[in-house]
């Protein structure tokens, strides 16, 4: 790390500074079709045809498995991106959703979900094979709603640790997602500086899953929307979740699926095409 990722990680740490990437909400809604968009059907996204498929996208590659992920080029924002969807069955998936965390890391106390992290690996060659065929001045966005959020994230995270993308270079958007790791794996995150937000809506459910009790911890840089129009820039970091964020309604009232399934009155999710 360098000195100056030092400096501003002490200065984060005793409150000075947040780590947010610039919330433009024209952006974000572009990103979260982006996100929808990966629900769609493989012919649909072949042709760029479904309802969230914006007009100004090139180079479409598609990785489809038990998960899909479509990479390709926004003309519109300026950058290539990566979108991850997440699961098919959200209340499937919530009723398994594990709870186990592993080490796999060089450093053995940086703690991720065993169960995210494992599905990460399925596509982590493909994804960074891709990321390698870029530009090194070129901007990539990486997004994924729910667990596709998950995977999102572990890739932001392995290309600037691994040293495969500048980190200045990245944008990264979630949607819902969930916990992935403890405090040791959101410290270690926030220290190379991803420009980052996480998008919460309302009451959704996937953001409180799986509990702090448990050992996880979110990372940082929550925008929680109150409404499609309303939001709030949350003061998270240190490894401390912003309780007057969404994490204010929970445990009892943070329990919609249909919030997670409907991000700034838009459907995102297996509905959403």
């Amino acid at each position: 790390m360098n000195i100056f990722s030092l400096i501003y990680s002490f200065f984060y740490t005793i409150g000075f500074i947040k780590y947010f990437d610039n919330p433009n909400i024209n952006t974000i809604t572009q990103v979260m079709s982006l996100t929808a968009s990966a629900y769609c059907s493989k012919s649909e996204l072949q042709n760029w045809s479904c309802k969230t498929c914006s007009q100004n996208v090139s180079d479409i590659k598609i990785i489809d498995g038990d998960t899909r992920i479509i990479m390709a080029y926004d003309a519109s924002l300026k950058s290539h991106f990566i979108s991850i969807r997440g699961s098919s069955d959200i209340n499937n998936w919530i009723s398994n959703l594990e709870t186990r965390i592993i080490y796999p890391y060089y450093d053995t106390n940086i703690g991720v979900h065993n169960g995210l992290y494992y599905e990460y690996q399925n596509y982590k060659e493909q994804l960074i094979s891709y990321v390698k065929n870029l530009n090194e001045n070129d901007n990539l966005i990486i997004t994924g709603h729910s667990s596709g959020g998950a995977l999102a994230s572990f890739l932001a995270y392995d290309l600037v640790t691994d040293g495969i993308f500048l980190y200045t270079n990245i944008h990264l958007y979630t949607f819902g997602s969930p916990r992935i790791g403890n405090k040791a794996f959101t410290k270690s995150f926030v220290s190379f500086d991803i420009p980052h937000n996480r998008i919460t809506y309302k009451k959704d459910i996937v953001p409180h899953l799986p509990e702090e009790l448990l050992g996880f911890i979110h990372l940082p840089h929550e925008i929680w929307f109150t409404s499609s129009s309303k939001y709030k820039e949350c003061n998270d970091h240190n490894g401390k979740e912003d309780d007057s964020c969404s994490n204010s309604c929970s445990p009892f009232s943070c329990t919609s699926v249909s919030d997670h399934l409907n991000y700034l009155d838009t459907a995102i999710g297996s509905d959403a095409c």
